[in-house]
């Protein structure tokens, strides 16, 4: 349908336009146990340094554990002692497409009008998926390929659907 496109289009332009800006992320690492990744800052305006947000599939409806690093500390280019957010959190669960997601919320500001020019995220996945691996149709598959960070991973988390969710919209 004409609005799924839509959603489809401004989500991809969101993702990538991440990654052109000041603020970037790459996977280190990705597996059933831990995602390892890194978020880096570099000569950040005030608006880059707002919280970034991450889509992550999760083996269940738990959150997982993380373990943050943050390094580099330097002073803000221009004030940005009205930031509020600092730290990294998760913000939200949801299930999406029979895959459970959270999203992690990153926020570089330190405080002080400081900022950390690299944040490391590790998240641990204590939880064992439970259940009956199901299938999506290649267009949600598509859907959350382009949303999901750990996706190599979180498709084989992908819950079977019940007779109740077969007559579900989404």
């Amino acid at each position: 349908s004409m609005n799924h496109k839509l959603i489809f289009m401004i989500t991809f332009l969101f993702i990538t336009g991440k990654i052109s800006g000041d603020v970037n992320w790459n996977v280190i690492s990705s597996n059933s146990q831990e995602l390892h990744f890194e978020v880096t800052v570099h000569n950040p305006s005030k608006s880059d340094l707002f919280p970034s947000h991450y889509l992550i599939g999760l083996p269940s409806d738990n959150y997982p554990s993380l373990n943050i690093s943050y390094l580099d500390k330097r002073p803000c280019l221009e004030n940005c002692n009205e930031l509020t957010d600092t730290g990294v959190q998760w913000i939200q669960h949801q299930k999406l497409l029979q895959l459970h997601t959270a999203t992690l919320e990153v926020s570089p500001y330190a405080g002080q009008n400081d900022y950390y020019s690299k944040i490391i995220i590790t998240i641990q996945f204590d939880d064992q998926f439970q259940g009956t691996i199901g299938s999506l149709s290649k267009h949600k598959t598509g859907s959350l390929e382009v949303r999901v960070l750990n996706w190599n991973t979180a498709k084989n988390w992908i819950t079977s659907e019940t007779l109740r969710q077969k007559n579900d919209i989404d």
